[in-house]
């Protein structure tokens, strides 16, 4: 029988399978670091969890474009529930619009949600289908239902007549299709990062521990709290994530910067930190555990993994401090180096 790290449960080993400590969607690697130590009912949970929403609707799921991981025609978006489009151009800011990465660092696309818009002049709002408003909530927004003109943007304009007969407006008839919108404009995508994306963050450190130091390290009570706080999606403890100053990697033959995501671990006292950086660019500080160990061990690693190359390799771990970082040694041609954004 064989212990699962996460849910805590013993099961038969055919119950488990390997586990990639920095999830797949980050990039795919020769060498890449494995667990057998995660039962199947967790790692699909996460998967179609947490790992997901990480992977799509993210600064890190989209940097998988922008750094050339996923092509952009493979991308898949998430529900755009922490990513959104904000643009001073008139002729698009009153649109709902999905966010899609575009080949070109910070370069994104804009897709229309399939939306409702009410028009009273050259006044305009929209509306998500799913979420459309009566006539008197609309009248409460300043939009009188007899005055206004609607627009329909949905590859199903039937249905989403329906769905306006139902909350009692008068039927809409269909008339010219909304112009589209401009091929170009400026904007700002905005992320908003939250406890699904920082859960995501909290695994792979975990994951990282238990690869580093075995999983009955990682099954220790000193890491209940984290474990907690990744399995329960009602759990909110916001002060085990947090965003770090980044590191970035260079090469001690070129000194270029390499892009890469790397991961490191290390104790100072009782505490034990992680810290968790994506394509060079985002860095995350995870606390572990600040509980006594009754048993004393030592603790500082640090992995890579290099993109371009496609390889994860060792590297001398920052000694940080407590939540602070500073430039660190070098191992096997790789550095890590403070980075200002």
């Amino acid at each position: 029988m064989r212990e699962c790290i996460y849910c805590r449960q013993l099961k038969a080993p055919t119950a488990f399978n390997r586990e990639h400590v920095l999830h797949r969607s980050m990039g795919s690697f020769r060498n890449p670091l494995l667990l057998e130590c995660v039962c199947r009912q967790c790692n699909q949970r996460f998967g179609d969890t947490i790992d997901l929403t990480l992977g799509r609707d993210s600064p890190e799921g989209f940097g998988r474009v922008w750094d050339g991981v996923k092509a952009p025609e493979e991308f898949r978006r998430g529900k755009g529930k922490y990513t959104r489009i904000e643009t001073d151009d008139l002729a698009v800011r009153h649109l709902y619009m999905h966010a899609l990465p575009a080949v070109g660092t910070n370069r994104f696309a804009g897709l229309p949600a399939e939306q409702v818009v009410f028009m009273d002049g050259d006044r305009k709002l929209s509306r998500l289908v799913d979420d459309l408003p009566t006539p008197t909530e609309l009248a409460a927004l300043g939009f009188p239902t007899a005055e206004l003109q609607i627009g329909i943007m949905s590859h199903t304009p039937q249905a989403v007549i329906d769905a306006l007969l139902a909350k009692g407006f008068p039927r809409v008839e269909l008339g010219e299709r909304l112009p589209s919108p401009a091929a170009t404009f400026k904007g700002e995508l905005v992320f908003t990062i939250t406890h699904p994306q920082l859960r995501a963050i909290a695994k792979i450190a975990l994951n990282y521990l238990a690869s580093e130091l075995g999983a009955g390290t990682a099954m220790l009570g000193q890491f209940d709290r984290i474990r907690h706080y990744i399995r329960e999606d009602n759990v909110t403890d916001s002060g085990l994530v947090k965003s770090a100053p980044p590191l970035v990697p260079t090469s001690r033959s070129t000194q270029a910067t390499l892009a890469a995501h790397w991961i490191s671990l290390e104790r100072i006292g009782n505490t034990v930190l992680s810290h968790v950086c994506f394509f060079s660019r985002t860095c995350y500080e995870v606390l572990l555990s600040e509980l006594p160990f009754q048993v004393q061990f030592a603790v500082g690693s640090c992995h890579v993994f290099d993109i371009a190359a496609r390889e994860v390799r060792a590297c001398a771990p920052c000694q940080s401090g407590y939540r602070k970082l500073r430039s660190g040694s070098v191992t096997n041609g790789t550095a890590l180096t403070p980075r200002r954004l």
